[in-house]
């Protein structure tokens, strides 16, 4: 395996500060992944960003089942508007379309609400995790019949009645990052990743495992496709196959989002990789001594350690599932760890801290 491997790999999907051996390290929560080629999203910076896409893609699903899930990383929730809206084919001149946002603190709730708004009614639940936290959340919500279910980050949380007659369809486009019906109460803030359209109902199993993987094992039904990677010559470029391509800016062209190469969602893994081993590493942050288990069966793994800039710094294979690897001569600083069972690799991202 060469040094530049895994420079792609996306390590976290959630970060915090904290402090550990007098040094102020950002600690990226691990995650599950292995290496892809490109890793951008999509900013709204400002409460004019906006862009666009067709509005086939609410009249494919219509009235019938659908999946609509995408991975958010908001600014917090006091930097918001009221209502901030991830998308919208709604317009103020008819009831046609739907709206998917985060309805304000409401019936004593701590939070904003995940909600689908429709003829002017929402479907919400006061018992909601907090989602814009700066951090990146995949949201997904599916149709079964006449019930909303609510995902956050693969977990079920609630689901709505909602009625027969509720349809995406409407003759607008999709509206990303704001709500025409509603222009000043709901820009959203923040960035997207990885958003998808489906026009059947994903099963709970599909939406935890997409939570984690680029796709689910069975794509069928999957409408449209962002990854929001920067196409100067399609502009949104729809992963699909099925052509329905968006561009950037509102409905005149104007307050265009950026796509920036930065990502939130754990994207470009096979759909056909076995489940990954699990592994416990320890101490995090570490200063001499970083404690490896895992918890596999298997009696022989390799690992790598990569530095920031993903090049190679230690490699070796150990007979054990439990052992140590000695870090005292590295430098402060982030760095990865690639565990690997034949043709399975985890990664692990850590922190050295010397005094």
């Amino acid at each position: 395996m060469g040094e530049n491997d895994y420079l792609g790999i996306i390590i976290s999907h959630q970060s915090i500060i904290m402090k550990h051996f007098n040094c102020i390290v950002l600690f990226i929560i691990s995650c599950t992944l292995q290496a892809q080629e490109v890793c951008s999203n999509l900013q709204f910076t400002n409460d004019e960003s906006a862009a666009i896409i067709p509005s086939e893609i609410g009249n494919i699903i219509g009235n019938g089942p659908f999946t609509i899930e995408l991975w958010i990383n908001g600014t917090s929730e006091d930097l918001q508007g009221q209502h901030p809206t991830l998308f919208s084919n709604r317009n103020a001149q008819d009831q046609s379309g739907v709206s998917l946002l985060l309805h304000d603190n409401w019936g004593g709730s701590s939070n904003k609400l995940i909600c689908f708004n429709f003829e002017d009614q929402n479907y919400f639940s006061t018992d909601c995790p907090l989602i814009l936290d700066a951090n990146c959340h995949h949201i997904a919500v599916s149709r079964f019949e006449n019930t909303l279910n609510y995902y956050l980050d693969g977990d079920f949380i609630f689901s709505r009645n909602i009625p027969a007659h509720f349809s995406f369809e409407s003759e607008h486009d999709i509206l990303l990052g704001g709500d025409r019906k509603n222009s000043f109460a709901t820009p959203f803030l923040g960035a997207f990743d990885e958003l998808k359209f489906w026009n059947r109902t994903l099963s709970a199993s599909e939406i935890s495992s997409a939570s984690y993987r680029d796709l689910v094992d069975d794509p069928n039904g999957l409408v449209a496709h962002y990854r929001f990677i920067d196409d100067s010559n399609t502009g949104l470029l729809d992963e699909s196959g099925n052509g329905y391509h968006g561009h950037l800016g509102d409905d005149d062209g104007e307050n265009e989002a950026e796509m920036l190469m930065n990502c939130c969602a754990p994207i470009n893994i096979s759909s056909n990789v076995d489940t990954p081993f699990d592994v416990q590493i320890f101490p995090n942050p570490v200063a001499e001594q970083l404690k490896v288990i895992v918890h596999s069966g298997h009696q022989e793994t390799s690992y790598q350690i990569l530095n920031a800039v993903g090049i190679q710094v230690a490699e070796g294979r150990k007979q054990s599932v439990s052992f140590t690897i000695n870090l005292q001569e590295f430098s402060s600083g982030n760095y990865v760890l690639i565990l690997g069972e034949g043709d399975r690799k985890i990664v692990k991202s850590f922190i050295i801290c010397q005094d």
